[in-house]
């Protein structure tokens, strides 16, 4: 099982994907929501940008993602959330 922080940890697309972007597209996990049609938790992820008109980082919630689907599309970043943003900012 993989150990997924809320508001902490970043995810990076492998590949281009149809879907979720380009390889390299950073997002977060945003939450844990259950999967009504398999009973299963799955992640639910964000993209953080940087709105320059309220001049703060937030993320839109994007998709979710199964544990699988997480190991087979994204390597899981050691730099967590806070820091990237950071760099958003600049």
């Amino acid at each position: 099982m993989l150990n997924l922080e809320i508001a902490h940890t970043l995810l990076q697309l492998k590949e281009n994907h149809s879907k979720l972007g380009k390889e390299g597209t950073v997002f977060s996990v945003v939450d844990y929501v259950l999967d009504v049609q398999t009973d299963n938790t799955k992640a639910l992820l964000g993209k953080p940008e940087y709105n320059e008109v309220l001049e703060q980082v937030w993320t839109l919630p994007v998709c979710t993602v199964s544990e699988d689907e997480i190991e087979e599309l994204f390597v899981v970043m050691e730099e967590p959330l806070h820091e990237y943003e950071k760099g958003l900012k600049k």
